[in-house]
């Protein structure tokens, strides 16, 4: 499993990892590692959700549709389940016929209702990528590697990253993307060039993902906040080792 997607050895000792709030029942764990060995033995397990059970016209667009993710169905290597709670057999099916991919789906696991189930489900995977969703904050909560689609917001805390859930990596749409779905086409590319979707088996080392230098300057600023000036300085050291030309470090 992919350790997380921030810090790695680059920041050790720099700031503590604030702990998984939840975690999943050690007695449900054993259920969905089982189903996904037979389903996906050797590929990178991504999950995904897509939307809100509350859609309106003013929340459609912090949301995506099955067909957005097309760009990442189209990675080798991976294996896709669905995290998206609701009715959704209907249209995983029909997008499943057109886009020419699989996304695994157990009907006895109530994803809305049955949040243990869930949970174990979620901790077995490598990567979570959805939107404002509680799926994705479920993963983020259980400390899982989880991307998260959408626009700078409050959980941001005026940062560049959500303080309180470490294991999230937070992806907003740059001037001349097509909303959130134009965004998953540079999530893809990202994901490709990070690596873990050519791994062929679980006996492949998973590359890390790459720290982000903003991280490492948001630590930064916060152990200067409490006088750890050597926590400090070697965070400052390794954010100007990730990106040289950063003036924040």
């Amino acid at each position: 499993h992919v350790q997380g997607l921030v810090y790695g050895s680059v920041c050790s000792g720099i700031e503590a990892a604030i702990p998984a709030r939840l975690r999943s029942d050690p007695a449900r764990d054993a259920a969905p590692r089982a189903r996904l060995a037979e389903s996906a033995p050797g590929p990178f397990r991504l999950g995904e959700a897509r939307r809100s059970q509350l859609m309106t016209a003013e929340r459609r667009a912090a949301y995506l549709r099955l067909d957005d993710f097309a760009p990442l169905f189209a990675l080798p290597g991976v294996a896709f389940v669905n995290l998206q709670y609701g009715d959704v057999e209907g249209e995983i099916a029909d997008a499943e016929k057109r886009l020419g991919f699989r996304l695994l789906r157990w009907p006895d696991l109530d994803l809305k209702d049955d949040l243990e189930g869930a949970a174990a489900l979620t901790a077995a995977l490598d990567l979570v990528i959805a939107p404002a969703v509680s799926s994705a904050e479920l993963a983020a909560a259980l400390g899982a590697p989880t991307w998260r689609l959408g626009g700078r917001d409050w959980t941001w805390a005026g940062t560049a990253v959500r303080p309180w859930t470490p294991s999230t990596r937070v992806f907003a749409p740059r001037v001349g993307e097509a909303g959130l779905s134009g965004l998953v086409a540079r999530v893809a590319r990202q994901l490709q060039a990070l690596g873990p979707a050519v791994a062929s088996s679980r006996q492949t080392p998973v590359p890390a993902f790459a720290p982000d230098p903003r991280r490492l300057v948001n630590a930064g600023s916060r152990a200067l906040a409490r006088d750890d000036r050597k926590a400090a300085g070697a965070a400052a050291t390794a954010a100007l080792a990730l990106a040289p030309g950063m003036v924040e470090a």
